[in-house]
């Protein structure tokens, strides 16, 4: 997402350039990472600073020297199914979501984190949304970095781009290492050495497929995020940290649903198809576990 636009001003079409651009910002994002949470914080301060400030500069000046109709400029260039679009919004919201905690726990009033997130990504999330459209329907891009170059600030724009991706990333990055850190009870430092290498590897190859890959995201994301919430509500109590297999078989059956469920919005598929199993499942477990403790307090 930042090596290979920037590749393209430097030297286009030099893949010695492109992959030696996605090697050097990969180990520059590991390496905030592997720091910790002060060094990610620093780099958000800053992106979100930057972007903001940019981002809302750069759509005022495209607008005032590009003379569109706003209306008529919707649905050129290349198109996608409304539903495909609405999957990739509501997932985008999904992903992001389900990430929160390894965020919000360094926070220590529970009430005021829930309403920082609630904003961020009200905020963060229409906004990136704004960037993307305005690009589209001003320069035929996707991105504000397509504004920036268009109108002869390409250093302006790789500065905004770098800090968007590396603020994404390292987050990413983090949260992929606390949570295998929770289920192989590995050093979550080792796994971001670890996760930043493999995902160096192959983020060009992501690149090329990016929308596939936020489809299978969409499908897989969203039954994790419900069965979280629900289980959350209703107070299930897992201090036995044993593996519970009605929620397994709930995210799994959802995620599949929303593949093959060809009608609607497959995240709301989702939601709806893992809601059930996940409620149905802890009433009838529920109702086997009371039958039983009633059995044997009557044999006793």
């Amino acid at each position: 997402m930042f090596a290979v636009p920037v590749a393209n001003i430097i030297f286009p079409n030099n893949m010695f350039v492109l992959y030696s651009l996605i090697a050097l910002f990969g180990v520059f994002m590991t390496i905030s990472t592997f720091i910790g949470i002060d060094s990610i914080t620093k780099v958000s301060y800053l992106a979100v600073t930057i972007i903001l400030l940019f981002g809302c500069i750069s759509i005022i000046y495209a607008f005032n020297r590009q003379s569109i109709d706003i209306i008529t400029s919707f649905g050129k260039g290349d198109k996608i199914n409304i539903l495909v679009g609405l999957e990739m919004v509501i997932g985008s919201y999904i992903s992001g979501a389900i990430t929160t905690p390894n965020f919000s726990k360094y926070g220590k009033n529970p009430k005021f984190i829930a309403i920082i997130c609630f904003c961020a990504f009200l905020l963060g999330n229409g906004l990136m949304i704004i960037f993307g459209a305005s690009s589209n329907i001003l320069v035929g891009g996707s991105d504000i970095f397509n504004i920036f170059t268009y109108f002869g600030f390409e250093i302006l724009g790789i500065v905004v781009l770098g800090l968007n991706i590396w603020s994404s990333c390292d987050n990413g990055l983090y949260s992929a290492g606390l949570e295998f850190e929770n289920i192989f009870k590995v050093s979550h430092k080792k796994i971001i050495l670890f996760s930043g290498f493999a995902s160096t590897i192959f983020s060009y190859y992501l690149y090329n497929n990016f929308v596939d890959f936020l489809s299978i995201m969409n499908y897989l994301l969203p039954p994790i995020g419900v069965v979280l919430i629900i289980n959350y509500v209703t107070k299930n109590d897992y201090s036995n940290k044993n593996i519970n297999f009605i929620n397994c078989m709930a995210v799994i059956i959802g995620g599949i649903s929303a593949y093959f469920l060809k009608f609607g919005i497959s995240s709301i598929n989702v939601i709806i198809v893992t809601s059930f199993i996940t409620i149905a499942g802890s009433c009838i477990n529920n109702k086997i576990r009371n039958k039983g403790g009633s059995e044997n307090y009557e044999n006793k």
